[in-house]
């Protein structure tokens, strides 16, 4: 384990800046890794291994301060507290009960839950962050089948490439490139429903075969992320769209990992986002004329000109002179109301695709599987994420809305394209699909 060197304060990045102004109790920014072990959590094993990941990964162990002009980050001495988990799905995190922590650790029966705040990291970060947790976990428990010189990535990295703030590092790169980005300012087709209760946020969990899925994406030569893009667009158009009146484009926002653009090793966030967007113009629109519009739309927006454009325009804004010495008390609310009119005309729901999480050979016969749950809030009240583990990929439904006719329509589609589906709600499981 690396010695890491006290700081007195860090920046936070230019989407942390973002967060840590819209955060409030009603919009947590926050979302939740959860991994299932093949055998129960015991507490005091989790604190050890939560106490030696925070040595490998000293850029988390941190809190918000509020400054007169910027929030920014300081080293927390407290210890992270642990306890069961009594709020499935979940709540905002507490700063009292957390002491001041930018994520949350509980446990349950064979489940560890980990909840972020995006003012800390993005899905990269956090990932990596959950693999050294089980990792050091397994360590400690089985001793003797788990080495203890296995290394993690971040084992592997300085203090300055985990903190490093890649948006200010790229957006210095010079281009010939004169367009003006411009973000998409339509209004979006809005999901409505019938609201749950404001402390509480309906999950289903759907998991599958990745080697079930890649045989139909393979045939219709998309990506996985393009082709359950193209589901969800497909499943709202059936349930929702064609019998409303709106003339609005259904618009799915997905986040993309910079990473696999610009090289980076930061544990901060480094990600963007891109809009997807459907505007069905018939009574029946079929789905693969669905598929193929996403799948054009996000080979445009997947490159790294375009998205270089993008987050260089936001980081101009972020280090224009005017605007950072506007009191931070400003800034809060005139970063928030712009949040609210992004949210509610931006986009119809979100898709997070996380991506694969690995582990160790030796740690992943431990390991049953991970879910990754992008928490609602009180603009979107559906979104989805998706995470995968060996085989099994996880899609995660998070509502603070009753209706249940898209994630039904969207799972029936799967198991209709002969796709076994195993469904959990809450932690009761049953199965879908004869194959």
């Amino acid at each position: 384990m690396k010695k890491y060197y006290d700081f007195y304060w860090e920046k936070l990045d230019n989407v942390g800046t973002y967060y840590a102004s819209t955060t409030t109790a009603y919009n947590p920014n926050i979302y939740r890794l959860s991994v299932k072990l093949k055998e129960k959590v015991k507490k005091d094993v989790l604190e050890s291994a939560l106490s030696d990941t925070l040595l490998a990964i000293p850029s988390f162990k941190v809190k918000l301060r509020r400054g007169f002009f910027w929030y920014y980050l300081e080293r927390n001495e407290s210890i992270p507290i642990i306890t069961e988990d009594q709020n499935f799905p979940f709540m905002a995190i507490n700063n009292y009960d957390n002491n001041y922590f930018l994520f949350r650790v509980t446990y349950f029966e064979k489940r560890i839950n980990i909840d972020f705040s995006h003012i800390l990291t993005d899905g990269t970060g956090a990932s990596h962050f959950l693999e050294t947790l089980v990792t050091n976990y397994m360590k400690i428990k089985h001793p003797k089948k788990v080495k203890k010189d296995i290394v993690v990535e971040p084992e592997l990295l300085s203090s300055n490439e985990m903190s490093a703030d890649s948006f200010l590092k790229y957006s210095r790169i010079k281009t010939n490139d004169k367009k003006i980005f411009k973000e998409r300012t339509g209004k979006s087709y809005a999901l409505r429903g019938i609201k749950t209760n404001k402390d509480n946020t309906n999950v289903l969990i759907g998991t599958i075969s990745i080697k079930q899925l890649k045989t139909i994406t393979k045939e219709k030569n998309v990506t996985i992320t393009a082709f359950l893009t193209a589901v969800l667009i497909y499943s709202i158009y059936n349930e929702n769209y064609k019998y409303t009146r709106s003339k609005d484009p259904i618009v799915i926002c997905i986040p993309v990992n910079l990473r696999k653009y610009f090289p980076s090793y930061s544990m901060n966030n480094f990600f963007s986002t891109i809009m997807v967007n459907v505007k069905p113009t018939k009574k029946e629109f079929s789905f693969e004329e669905i598929l193929n519009n996403v799948s054009t739309k996000m080979q445009n927006e997947l490159n790294e000109s375009v998205l270089l454009e993008k987050f260089k325009y936001f980081v101009g804004l972020q280090q224009n002179i005017i605007l950072r010495f506007i009191p931070l008390i400003l800034k809060d609310l005139l970063l928030r109301g712009i949040s609210d009119i992004v949210s509610e005309r931006g986009s119809t729901t979100t898709l997070s695709n996380l991506g694969a999480i690995s582990v160790n050979d030796e740690v992943k016969e431990y390991v049953d599987k991970v879910d990754m749950i992008a928490y609602t809030d009180s603009k979107l009240p559906m979104k989805i994420g998706l995470c995968s583990f060996d085989d099994k990929l996880s899609i995660s439904f998070s509502k603070n809305i009753t209706d249940t006719g898209i994630e039904r329509g969207f799972f029936t589609y799967l198991v209709n394209e002969g796709i076994d589906v195993k469904l959990a709600a809450s932690i009761n499981e049953f199965e879908i699909g004869d194959n």
